[in-house]
C-alpha cells in the first residue's frame, strides 16, 4: 500500500526487463497516489517502448502538471506527439523547453527538436539545430545520427515539396540508452523526501 515501494519495485522490474511487472507496479503507485509524477513518467516511457505513444501522452501531461520542470517529461512528450500524430508544433515547444531546463543533460533532445522541425517542413531550421548540436557535442553518441539526418535532408528530391517524414528520419529511442533509463528521476516525487534534495 505504499506508493514509493510500488515505484521502486517498478524500477527493479524494468531493470530485469519484466515489462508486465513494471506496468503493474507503476499503475499501483499512481492508483495509491495519483500525483506521483515520476511513476507517470516511467509508465509513459514504458508505454512508448511498447509502441503506445498515444497512450503515454495523458500520463506525461499529468506528470508535467505536477512537475513542470522535468526536462525528461518534456522530451518524452515531444517524442510522443511526433510519433502518435505528427503534432510538430507541440513537439517543438516541448523539445525546446526540455533543452532549456535540462541544458547539457538534454543534449539528445536536439535530435528530437530537429526531427520535429524537419517533419514540420522547416529543413533549414532542422539543419541549423543539428549543426549547432554537432558543434557543441561533437563526441556525443548521437552525433552519427545527427550527421545521418543532415545527409537525408540534403539529398535532392524529385518533388521539391517533399519533406522528411517520421519514417525517413532516424528515430530517437524514447528511453535513450540503457544507462540513462533512470536519469532525472526527481527525488521530490518521492513522498517523504524534501523537494530541494536534488539541489
Amino acid at each position: 500500500g505504499n506508493p514509493d515501494v510500488q515505484y521502486v519495485a517498478g524500477l527493479y522490474a524494468l531493470s530485469t526487463q519484466d515489462s508486465a511487472g513494471a506496468h503493474a507496479h507503476f499503475e499501483s503507485a499512481i492508483k495509491i497516489f495519483p500525483n506521483y509524477a515520476a511513476a507517470h513518467i516511467e509508465l509513459a516511457n514504458l508505454m512508448m517502448t511498447e509502441n503506445d505513444s498515444a497512450g503515454a501522452i495523458p500520463h506525461l501531461e499529468q506528470a508535467l502538471t505536477i512537475e513542470p520542470n522535468s526536462w525528461r517529461a518534456h522530451w518524452l512528450i515531444a517524442e510522443a506527439y511526433l510519433i502518435a500524430n505528427h503534432d510538430t508544433q507541440r513537439a517543438i515547444a516541448h523539445a525546446e523547453k526540455a533543452i532549456e531546463i535540462g541544458k547539457d543533460k538534454a543534449e539528445a533532445v536536439h535530435i528530437t527538436l530537429a526531427r520535429a522541425q524537419a517533419i514540420g517542413h522547416d529543413r533549414p531550421a532542422a539543419t541549423k539545430t543539428l549543426e549547432d548540436f554537432l558543434s557543441h557535442y561533437p563526441n556525443s553518441p548521437d552525433a552519427p545520427r545527427a550527421r545521418q539526418m543532415i545527409k537525408v535532408m540534403a539529398e535532392p528530391s524529385d518533388h521539391p515539396s517533399e519533406q522528411p517524414t517520421a519514417e525517413t528520419l532516424p528515430i530517437v529511442p524514447a528511453s535513450g540508452t540503457g544507462a540513462a533509463l533512470f536519469a532525472d528521476v526527481p527525488p521530490g516525487s518521492m513522498l517523504h523526501l524534501p523537494s530541494s534534495v536534488d539541489d
